[in-house]
């Protein structure tokens, strides 16, 4: 998550425009809807911004979120899955948990640049 954040600091810095992880919900909608087929899993564990929370609230706009570094998570969230891994992980709504120091092969990460205002 360190790299990340600091390879996401470095592009915004370098850009002028802001790069940081996406937030579940982000990436879910990344791979469902804007890029169905061609934004694929299989190639990584994707880390993203949420904190790891055992059950998801039930309007899903709670998820606690590290945006703004508000809130420190020692376990984020993970989405997606390597291709060897079982077929049940390669769904786009599953979630597992990762400790934010952990490297690990096969663990990756995407990034969004927020829109201009």
């Amino acid at each position: 998550v360190d790299d990340a954040d600091a390879y996401a600091l470095w592009l915004s810095n370098r850009t002028g425009k802001r790069y940081r992880l996406p937030s579940a919900i982000e990436w879910e909608h990344a791979l469902r809807v804007l890029a169905p087929g061609t934004f694929k899993t299989g190639e990584a564990r994707e880390i993203v911004d949420d904190c790891w929370q055992d059950k998801l609230p039930k309007a899903g706009f709670e998820i606690l979120s590290s945006h703004g570094r508000t809130v420190e998570c020692e376990v984020r969230m993970l989405k997606g899955a390597m291709a060897a891994e079982e077929a049940r992980w390669n769904r786009p709504s599953v979630r597992r948990p990762v400790f934010a120091k952990q490297a690990a092969a096969g663990l990756g990460f995407r990034l969004v640049r927020d829109l201009d205002p």
